[in-house]
């Protein structure tokens, strides 16, 4: 790897706790702390991020009653 190059990170979440510090998901929200759940550069913490979530196109097209 050079200097310069783009790194590319996948990873999982695990979200099922309600603590202010993790994430949760059920069927009516997905709820994450992001200050919690991304990973840091040594020395590149304010360094600008690009971040994707793939989410299930069923969690947002539910008709609401």
């Amino acid at each position: 790897m050079q200097a310069g190059q783009t790194v590319i990170v996948e990873y999982e979440v695990y979200c099922y706790d309600l603590s202010v510090r993790t994430a949760y998901v059920d069927q009516q929200r997905l709820y994450g702390n992001f200050t919690s759940l991304a990973l840091a550069v040594e020395e590149q913490e304010q360094a600008p991020v690009q971040v994707s979530l793939i989410v299930p196109d069923t969690f947002f097209c539910r008709q609401r009653k």
